[in-house]
């Protein structure tokens, strides 16, 4: 199992290392997809616009067990639901990160490595 993410403004590539770090699964940027085997299990991360979740349909043809989206917060990007439909990802558990949750805890003095806590918050929003 590893990791693969697209990132714009380095959020997400944070939110990878942090999940890597904590689970010791190796990451991977998007464009180095080749370098994996198209049967390894993935969990993509990738940066939201207007619901569509980027750098997903380059991962399609691999063997994706989970996608985690990274919005600029819980009410600028559509539902849940939406997300789920408009990026075609029904029946793959799907979480929500909000890259403000990121900024808030690392300036109240959190370490690097709560990447669990984040995804224990974001399970509300698995599909």
């Amino acid at each position: 199992m590893v990791i693969v993410y697209e990132s714009k403004t380095g959020f997400t590539k944070r939110y990878a290392e942090m999940l890597a770090m904590k689970t010791s699964l190796k990451v991977f940027h998007v464009k180095e997809i080749s370098m994996i085997n198209k049967d390894e299990e993935i969990i993509f991360l990738g940066w939201m616009k207007v619901g569509i979740i980027q750098g997903l349909d380059k991962v399609r043809r691999y063997n994706v067990i989970a996608v985690c989206g990274s919005g600029t917060g819980r009410t600028a990007e559509p539902d849940v639901e939406t997300i789920v439909v408009r990026n075609k990802i029904e029946g793959i558990p799907f979480f929500l990160f909000a890259r403000r949750l990121f900024t808030v805890k690392k300036n109240k003095g959190h370490r690097p490595n709560y990447a669990v806590n984040i995804c224990k918050d974001t399970e509300k929003t698995q599909r």
